[in-house]
């Protein structure tokens, strides 16, 4: 094989990978494949002399590796919160962040229910029910998922606290992601409604 005919090898092999990208299901996969098609772009690039196209896999190179960092470390948030971790801060390129007073209030019954939250230092306070949520607690689900879509307590920090908020359309664009998500939103809630019959059996007791 001569150097001239290895030229479109190249061009041809980087031009597969990225036709394969779009046979792609697995987000992880597909990346892995355009990082490959990226090095074959830049190989070929070198040896045919094409400065321009060098230049733009040099630069779609760092990007697709750090996509693929970013699917990792969430898919990994995820995992560990599903095993229990009641850390959320892998929610945090995906939600808004709120710092919170003790005393101030985030809704009240009957507001609109339009964002989901999630604790992630500090306590809250609901205040129908008399409630305490801490850290790795879910907030605003009911409101969220009902058909009402009105939120069932007034909710206010009885502590400093920090929270992070997920809107309807945010949190169903992270579910289509990662669809273990769901899995972890499961798990929230069913943790709720069981400390809440425990709770319920505490008081008729």
């Amino acid at each position: 094989m001569t150097f001239a005919s290895t030229v479109p090898f190249f061009g041809y092999l980087a031009s597969a990978l990225v036709f394969a990208t779009f046979f792609m299901r697995s987000r992880v996969r597909m990346r892995q494949v355009a990082l490959a098609s990226n090095v074959a772009f830049i190989t070929y690039g070198i040896v045919g002399s094409l400065l321009p196209l060098v230049i733009l896999h040099s630069l779609l190179l760092p990007l697709n590796l750090w996509r693929l960092w970013e699917i990792e470390r969430t898919h990994k948030g995820i995992l560990a919160a599903i095993n229990g971790d009641l850390q959320a801060d892998w929610l945090e390129p995906f939600a808004s962040t709120i710092t919170m007073h003790d005393g101030d209030r985030l809704f009240a019954q009957g507001d609109p229910g339009n964002a989901i939250y999630f604790i992630v230092s500090g306590t809250i306070h609901l205040v129908e029910s008399g409630i305490e949520l801490g850290p790795g607690s879910l907030i605003g689900e009911v409101a969220m998922f009902s058909p009402q879509g009105t939120r069932t307590q007034t909710v206010v920090a009885s502590s400093d606290a920090r929270l992070l908020s997920m809107s309807h359309d945010e949190l169903i664009s992270l579910y289509r992601q990662h669809p273990d998500f769901g899995v972890y939103l499961l798990r929230l809630v069913t943790r709720r409604l069981l400390e809440n019959n425990a709770r319920l059996r505490q008081a008729s007791a």
